[in-house]
């Protein structure tokens, strides 16, 4: 009788994030995939990495060639990118269109996942950016 609550508590946290592991302070993941318009390129892997400090609430993300400063804000299961700031010139496009993608799918994040040693990145149900350490 037990068993059943406890697997649908236990779908719904897996499911919708209600827990999350927290973010660790100047903890470094790199990029694994992101997705544009739920098409997945992989050939931005480890090309940018993301390093979160806690205490300020703040994100520096390098691009490949370009820094973007951004700060967060997290509520329970709720997370948003805020103040998404390039540090100098956008990267052009014919290195990879990375900086682009990224600027694209920050604002868009409302959610995240760290599940084994990988960071996602959610907007509702679908994965916008996968990191790992």
């Amino acid at each position: 009788m037990l068993k059943l609550p406890f697997l649908f508590l236990t779908s719904l946290v897996l499911c919708f994030g209600l827990t999350a592991t927290p973010l660790k302070h100047q903890k470094t993941y790199y990029l694994e995939a992101l997705f544009i318009g739920q098409q997945k390129n992989t050939l931005a892997q480890d090309k940018a990495y993301v390093t979160f400090d806690t205490k300020k609430r703040t994100v520096k993300m390098y691009s490949s060639c370009n820094w973007i400063n951004t700060s967060y804000q997290q509520k329970q299961s709720r997370f948003l990118f805020t103040r998404i700031t390039p540090d100098k010139q956008p990267c052009p496009d014919y290195l990879d269109g990375l900086e682009a993608d990224l600027l694209e799918n920050l604002p868009k994040v409302n959610r995240f996942v760290i599940k084994n040693k990988k960071l996602f990145f959610f907007e509702g149900q679908d994965t916008l950016l996968v990191f790992h350490e």
